[in-house]
């Protein structure tokens, strides 16, 4: 398990993407700031497999790097926060479940700053 204290400097909420590498057993992403989660249901990593999950609503994605793989979408459990997935402006705690990873095993999360008005867009 894995915890990542992460500071969304925007003034509004942002759509985090992440990619994450095996191996393990992806099992849960919580934002514990906003209580959203995302359950998966048998979504074993292979060894340097990549997979990369982008929680704009517009446009949710969730591929492999593995091609045998299709569609990953279809592991996302049923009650998933999938089109509301958010971080808050200021601390997100969030948690990652990878029962059964190893040294090897990386998570990555990115995004991009969304201002409500033009004096919050200056990041220091």
């Amino acid at each position: 398990m894995a915890y990542i204290y992460k500071n969304n400097s925007s003034t509004a909420n942002v759509y985090p993407r992440f990619e994450i590498w095996g191996p393990g057993k992806l099992q849960i992403i919580k934002n514990n700031s906003t209580d959203k989660t995302i359950w998966f249901n048998d979504l074993v990593m292979q060894a340097g497999e990549k997979i990369m999950l982008d929680l704009n609503p517009t446009e949710v994605s969730m591929t492999s790097s593995w091609s045998g793989r299709g569609n990953v979408l279809r592991y996302v459990g049923a009650g998933s926060n999938i089109g509301d997935f958010t971080m808050k402006p200021g601390i997100n705690n969030i948690t990652i479940l990878i029962p059964d990873s190893t040294a090897a095993t990386r998570v990555m999360m990115r995004w991009t700053p969304l201002f409500w008005g033009i004096d919050g867009a200056v990041l220091v």
